[in-house]
């Protein structure tokens, strides 16, 4: 079956939050661990085999075995996929968005939001997503009481990371 961009974005990001991180740390290859993850998360019908044909596993790999990937696994406090409602002011304006990553580093947060998008500029793609990414640090810091101290968008595409 071929995906839509959409539905190959919700694909990626169901991986990105459901694989088990304590198979991946201090994994030697990467690539082998995050594929043995999905396989058993297959196991688990939690994904169907069809779907993880479907995943850019290399991907995957390449978000963990990056400094950022590597900096998360780290990390005491990690959340992924963190559903959230906020009265952001008196009015009674609600923000509610859902965080990739989030994962606390020093006593503050890093913030990160994966994108699947196909990047032909990467100063438009940072422009696209500017907005979002501050109101989502505006709102982890008010839900939690902590500082975000790094905010990124994560290219799945380009196994890049842009710091905004």
């Amino acid at each position: 079956k071929q995906l839509t961009g959409a539905e190959r974005g919700t694909l990626m990001h169901r991986a990105l939050s459901l694989i088990p991180m304590d198979g991946l740390r201090g994994a030697e290859n990467l690539y082998a661990a995050v594929k043995q993850a999905v396989h058993e998360l297959a196991d688990r019908e939690v994904f169907t085999y069809q779907e993880v044909m479907l995943l850019y596993l290399k991907g995957l790999a390449d978000f963990f075995a990056g400094d950022l990937g590597q900096r998360m696994l780290a990390s005491g406090n990690v959340r992924r996929e963190w559903a959230f409602n906020l009265v952001m002011d008196e009015r009674g304006t609600l923000l509610q968005g859902v965080i990739d990553c989030a994962f606390l580093e020093d006593g503050a947060w890093v913030l990160v939001d994966y994108k699947t998008d196909r990047i032909e500029d990467e100063d438009a793609f940072i422009q696209r997503y500017q907005l979002q990414i501050d109101w989502y640090a505006r709102a982890l810091e008010r839900i939690t009481g902590l500082p975000v101290k790094e905010r990124y968008l994560y290219s799945i595409s380009l196994s890049k990371a842009f710091q905004l």
